[in-house]
């Protein structure tokens, strides 16, 4: 207990005495950024051997966004097999249209899989193992005539979508940056 409040008071007398900054402008200055008060408190109330530590796990979620997906039933955050990881995240590569088509359908794709996230949630158990594309499908969501098929192997089952929005989220940045890069030329 002692040392929980000699972690605060020592957290405290350096964003005050030592710098004039209050605690959130020091989260602010390493980078953390936009605190609510039960962020702060929470980030504050951690011991000080254990800070580094925390923001490294803090910072990874944020980077992989897995604070998105944090309210999701832990039967959507199966991981993919390594193949499939790997066959996903070359399609920027082995798509045959411009990098801005690419954009544009993934975009597509990632608003029609938040369009069914409430319905995953609630059929999570009976649907766990069913292909996703199968299930979008089933929804009339997208029909064979789309090019979304193209992006969603057979081997992804709903299981997987945590994993499969986060790949589509990092092939999204890539495409974007690519894009950037392609019209600033």
């Amino acid at each position: 207990v002692h040392l929980l409040q000699l972690d605060k008071c020592v957290l405290s007398q350096y964003a005050t005495e030592e710098r004039g900054n209050s605690l959130q402008e020091v989260f602010c200055k390493i980078g953390i950024k936009n605190l609510s008060d039960t962020q702060l408190a929470c980030l504050s109330s951690v011991r000080l051997c254990f800070l580094f530590s925390t923001l490294e796990l803090f910072v990874r979620w944020v980077k992989e966004g897995l604070y998105d997906f944090n309210s999701l039933p832990i039967a959507l955050k199966v991981h993919l097999n390594e193949e499939d990881s790997t066959l996903l995240e070359q399609l920027p590569k082995r798509f045959p249209r411009t990098s801005s088509q690419l954009l544009m359908e993934l975009k597509e794709l990632s608003d029609v899989l938040l369009h069914i996230e409430s319905h995953l949630i609630k059929e999570v158990n009976e649907q766990a193992q069913k292909p996703l594309i199968e299930l979008l499908q089933t929804l009339n969501l997208i029909s064979d005539a789309d090019r979304l098929p193209d992006f969603i192997p057979n081997t992804v089952l709903v299981c997987h979508y945590v994993n499969f929005r986060m790949i589509l989220r990092r092939m999204t940045t890539i495409v974007e940056q690519r894009v950037a890069i392609e019209t600033s030329q």
